[in-house]
This record gives structure tokens, C-alpha cells and sequence, in this order.
């Protein structure tokens, strides 16, 4: 498969509790190899715990939802993505530099990135929104 998406922290947390978010991913499986580098995973299993709090999820909720996730979005180790780091860090560092991890995903794999965060906007990689995301997808 050459389509994929690199995905960012806040759409894997939307997968867990957004409803819009796992629909698309339920109305259109394995029509792109979807990944996260793995610390995008450790930031947003932390912030599950702040909402699901807030949204009345146990703990073992939350780690049913990452464990079934994982099964579709690929999690990547960082040692994968540390060949890319030196590339992926200028074009990222002066919006958010702990971001580079997912510019350096995207490189790696050619793939746009997916995620609600305008930090990667003008990073010189294309970048695909939830409400357009849909679009992606369907493309052949």
C-alpha cells in the first residue's frame, strides 16, 4: 500500500473519545497505512487520563481503546525516526520542536500528516485535517 497518513497525538486522542474521528476510521479501513511515531502514543495515553476524567472513562477503558488503536494506527519506535531527526527538526523547531518526531514520520514514509494542529502548517509537508481527511481516503 503507498497511501498513508503520519498521524499526530490529538488524532489518536480523538480516536479514543471523539466519535467524529473513529468513524472515519471505521468507514474507511485499511485504505491507507495509518502510523504515529510512538512518543505521539506516550503524549496522548497522558492526556487521557486529564479527559478521561472529565468524560467519566476508567482507566481500563482508556487502555482498551489504545490497545484496539494500535491494531489500526501503527505505532513507530523512535530509533526508526532518529535517521530523519537532523531533516525534520528545522522545519518544525520554530513552532513546536518536540514535534519532530512525526515531521521526521513523514519524510521517512512520504506521507502527509494528520492532525488539528496548525504547528506543522508550512513545514513543507501536506497536511490533512479531520473534517478533510475523508477526502484522503477516498482518493484512489
Amino acid at each position: 500500500m503507498s497511501k498513508g497518513l503520519a498521524t499526530d497525538a490529538n488524532i489518536l486522542l480523538a480516536a479514543v473519545f471523539g466519535s467524529r474521528t473513529q468513524s472515519i476510521l471505521d468507514m474507511f479501513p485499511g485504505a491507507a497505512h495509518l502510523c504515529a511515531p510512538a512518543v505521539c502514543f506516550e503524549e496522548a495515553r497522558r492526556n487521557a487520563v486529564r479527559v478521561g476524567r472529565k468524560k467519566r472513562f476508567t482507566g481500563a477503558e482508556i487502555k482498551v481503546a489504545f490497545d484496539s488503536l494500535t491494531r489500526i494506527i501503527e505505532p513507530v519506535a523512535m530509533h526508526d525516526l532518529a535517521p530523519f531527526e537532523q531533516v525534520a527538526r528545522p522545519r518544525i523547531e520554530r513552532r513546536d520542536a518536540s514535534d519532530w518526531p512525526l515531521v521526521a514520520l513523514a519524510l521517512a514514509t512520504g506521507y502527509p500528516i494528520w492532525t488539528e494542529d496548525r504547528d506543522f502548517f508550512g513545514c513543507g509537508i501536506a497536511t490533512w485535517t479531520t473534517d478533510r481527511v475523508a477526502i484522503y481516503l477516498q482518493q484512489p
